[in-house]
């Protein structure tokens, strides 16, 4: 895992909750809110993969894509 992933990530999900308090339109609320919850997820995802990489497999879970629609 890389420091800089998880600073950005933890960047990314702060920025989309703070778009999703100024938003007036409900379902855009919840767009923000569902991108800063997969954000938040894929921190998680590197912190518990970092721990799981196997030499066999060292770049397991590098490649990270966001996916919401």
């Amino acid at each position: 895992m890389s420091a800089d992933d998880v600073i950005y990530y933890r960047k990314r999900a702060q920025e989309e909750r703070e778009r999703a308090l100024v938003c007036e339109d409900n379902s855009v609320v919840l767009a923000h809110r569902r991108l800063a919850d997969e954000y938040e997820r894929r921190i998680q995802q590197l912190q518990i993969g970092d721990g799981v990489k196997s030499a066999t497999n060292p770049s397991a879970g590098a490649e990270v894509r966001l996916h919401l629609f």
